[in-house]
């Protein structure tokens, strides 16, 4: 069943309590304690007794806790140009009340319950700074990412620059944690502010299906691309914990498109397994004979293979011993990356022949359906 944030305990910085998200996250969830702290490290280090870091803990932590944290930084873009033109520099919050096992913030945040910085709505601000100043990070896209922008460099992208929201939490679940009857909840407030702005247009990616308050409140769908994460079912029965359904994703790929939302199919993680080539082929089938026509006709997928790490190990294996076995335990060993030994993936030969066998079957399956990456 896919999860929904009610939490019991709500840590918050003792800075952040004058805030709108304070007010919001209170009306929210009238009934959750809140524990004033000084310090953002009180609310994921476990040495100061509000967070415990073993295995056994990892999913009532998600569950039961969030934390509002006080921030006081400058906000600048960070040139992407693989899901977005830009990530922002810093995240409007981190962690998930979600339990993907190859999570890659939880490489470095056990127990990552959901937490939202009380600056988060500079990212509005930022936006509006990078567009002001659109012809100098043109430059610096250029000089970092070695990449145009999406409006330069595809044909089939609107004359938008584009933002991701975030890829440390899942907008959608955080949403969740300031929504309630007098308000939308923050990301919709941020996007309807984001999409008032000439030449700009949001994103993220979700493993959620629950988008009433996205259908009903946001103003200019037209303004935001929204990425929907899939894989064979039995595989995220096991991988993706909490999360919903393939079938519940797929209908709300439909509902969104039908409203004006753009809509594109994240594969990831691809995890290879003995059966691969099947698995992909019947979940490639199942997108086909789901969508709309006219989400077929605005469908692009980003392609990415797993990652996983060494130190995740002896978490995800004692709470998600399935999970762990079919990530390090398959057909192709995980290796580690040259660049970042921590980090295990499939071996660069290895990924030349993954590509091919996955383009091959988007070929033949959904045609209709381009690939703007895969790794």
């Amino acid at each position: 069943m896919e999860a929904l944030i009610h939490p019991n305990t709500i840590y918050v910085n003792s800075k952040s309590i004058e805030t709108e998200l304070y007010n919001h996250i209170t009306a929210a969830h009238p009934s959750a304690e809140i524990v004033l702290i000084k310090h953002n490290t009180e609310s994921y280090n476990s040495m100061y007794g509000l967070s415990d870091h073993r295995p056994s803990e990892h999913f009532r932590e998600k569950k039961t806790k969030a934390a509002l944290l006080h921030r006081e930084a400058k906000w600048k873009p960070d040139p992407n140009g693989n899901s977005t033109d830009f990530l922002p520099g810093l995240m409007i919050s981190q962690g998930c009340g979600f339990g993907c096992t190859y999570c890659y913030t939880e490489r470095h945040f056990p127990n990552n319950f959901l937490k939202l910085y009380d600056d988060a709505f500079n990212v509005v601000e930022m936006i509006k700074q990078t567009i002001n100043s659109e012809q100098a990070w043109r430059e610096k896209m250029l000089a970092v990412a070695k990449k145009d922008f999406e409006k330069h460099r595809d044909n089939n992208h609107c004359n938008n620059i584009t933002f991701d929201l975030g890829c440390d939490s899942d907008c959608v679940l955080d949403n969740q944690l300031t929504s309630h009857a007098g308000y939308s909840g923050h990301i919709i407030d941020i996007m309807n502010q984001v999409s008032l702005i000439p030449g700009v247009k949001t994103s993220f990616a979700t493993k959620s299906s629950q988008f009433n308050r996205f259908l009903s409140d946001i103003k200019r769908p037209s303004h935001h691309r929204i990425r929907l994460s899939l894989m064979p079912e039995h595989h995220r029965k096991a991988l993706e914990i909490n999360t919903a359904t393939i079938t519940s994703r797929l209908a709300a790929v439909n509902d969104l498109v039908e409203k004006g939302f753009e809509v594109h199919i994240n594969l990831s993680p691809i995890i290879v397994t003995s059966d691969f080539i099947d698995e992909y082929t019947d979940l490639l089938q199942l997108i086909d004979n789901s969508l709309s026509q006219r989400a077929k006709d605005q469908l692009a997928y980003e392609i990415i293979f797993l990652t996983h790490a060494t130190s995740q190990f002896e978490c995800v294996s004692n709470y998600a011993p399935k999970a762990h076995k079919m990530m390090v335990e398959g057909p192709l060993p995980i290796v580690p990356k040259p660049n970042k030994p921590n980090v295990l993936s499939y071996s660069t030969k290895d990924k030349v022949h993954l590509k091919q066998t996955i383009k091959g079957l988007i070929s033949n399956i959904t045609p209709y359906g381009r690939i703007r990456y895969c790794y």
